[in-house]
């Protein structure tokens, strides 16, 4: 019967200045070999990875809301002007004029 193994092992040459690189950061890391420091980097690396995917991933998103934000925003902005014009004997202008505008209402001008 064939004995499977449950992990494989991935081996890489480096140049011998990368070596010493590797072999004195692993020494400073307080690491029992510079190959399990160079695992622990490769599994670092791969599990950034799908950090950065799931950021990306998380943007994306983000940017769907904030449109469909915006939308709503507009929606809410035509139903506001509808019901006042609605309400009052005014024109769609002069509702979003009065509603839109960075003039001070007659009440903020008194107080």
């Amino acid at each position: 019967m064939k004995k499977t193994n449950s992990s494989e092992t991935i081996s890489f040459r480096i140049d011998a200045h990368l070596a010493d690189e590797v072999k004195r950061k692993a020494a400073d890391a307080g690491a029992s070999s510079i190959h399990f420091y160079a695992r622990d980097l490769f599994l670092s690396g791969l599990a950034d990875l799908a950090i950065q995917g799931e950021i990306n991933q998380l943007r994306e998103g983000l940017g769907e809301v904030s449109k469909e934000l915006l939308e709503l925003r507009h929606d809410l902005q035509l139903l506001l002007v509808r019901v006042v014009v609605v309400l009052t004997e005014l024109s769609v202008e002069e509702v979003e004029e009065v509603l839109f505008s960075d003039l001070p209402l007659e009440d903020e001008l008194e107080a």
